[in-house]
């Protein structure tokens, strides 16, 4: 006599009626965006690393598609497995806002996508990802298509800090008043700074030095600034005659201090 398990084991149809597993929901993937910090992948915080062991979708941001970029060549050197999946993102060196808006919400997209696969997402970026960072645009972008998204910020080590521990610089101390800003654009602004704080960091120096040179000169603090160029990066310097520096052209990953006292 046949009983009904065994004629199940050798034809399911058989037997019982069949009850419908239901699926389950599929739980959403967390957003990370993870500062890489300058360059060297010793200045990588704990957090980060294991985060990146960790998630199933790493992205990489670059300037153009024929580089490789900064975030990848820091990835690299990591004593790390290589994350399930690495997906490079091109964000153009441009102002053209239509250009640059069209690469946010295209990456955003793909971010989301794998999110609600249940995936979760890494966005890397040198420095500090809330500072002067491509994660800022994304991570707009992703909270307005996906506005429930789990997102965490992992802070690097900035370009900033790092310059000032290689020069061996002071930023602020007590009550004293520290100013950050692009060199880019009007002059105006960055003389306001000189005026009004008591240390200026300028960023993306190499478009206008020249011009930044002749307004510390005029305000008698040229002895007081320091640019360090390629911070923890293969080629790094450190120039403390910036007079020096005029009619030179140098790497676009510089930024230049200047403390009164």
């Amino acid at each position: 006599m046949t009983t009904p398990n065994a004629a199940r084991k050798r034809n399911p149809g058989l037997g019982l009626p069949r009850t419908r597993q239901a699926r389950r929901p599929i739980v959403p993937g967390r957003f990370f965006g993870i500062g890489l910090g300058p360059g060297d992948p010793e200045l990588l915080t704990i957090r980060a690393q294991r985060l990146l062991r960790q998630c199933d979708v790493v992205c990489v941001p670059k300037g153009s598609e024929n580089t490789e970029g900064l975030a990848l060549s820091v990835l690299k050197k990591l004593k790390t497995p290589t994350p399930p999946e690495v997906i490079t993102m091109t964000f153009p060196m441009t102002t053209d806002a239509g250009r640059l808006a069209a690469a946010w919400a295209e990456s955003a997209a793909i971010i989301v996508r794998k999110l609600k696969e249940g995936k979760d997402v890494a966005f890397v970026t040198e420095g500090d990802p809330s500072l002067y960072s491509t994660f800022i645009y994304v991570y707009q972008s992703v909270k307005a298509l996906y506005p429930e998204a789990g997102i965490e910020i992992v802070p690097g080590v900035s370009s900033i800090t790092a310059a000032a521990a290689r020069s061996l610089t002071p930023l602020a101390a007590g009550n004293e008043r520290l100013a950050i800003m692009p060199a880019t654009g009007n002059i105006q602004p960055l003389e306001s700074a000189l005026d009004n704080f008591d240390a200026a960091v300028f960023l993306k120096v190499n478009r206008n030095l020249d011009k930044l040179l002749d307004l510390i000169e005029k305000k008698g603090l040229l002895t007081k600034a320091v640019l360090v160029t390629r911070c923890h990066l293969p080629g790094e310097q450190v120039h403390r005659d910036v007079g020096k520096l005029r009619g030179t052209k140098i790497d676009y990953f510089s930024l230049l201090i200047v403390r009164k006292n």
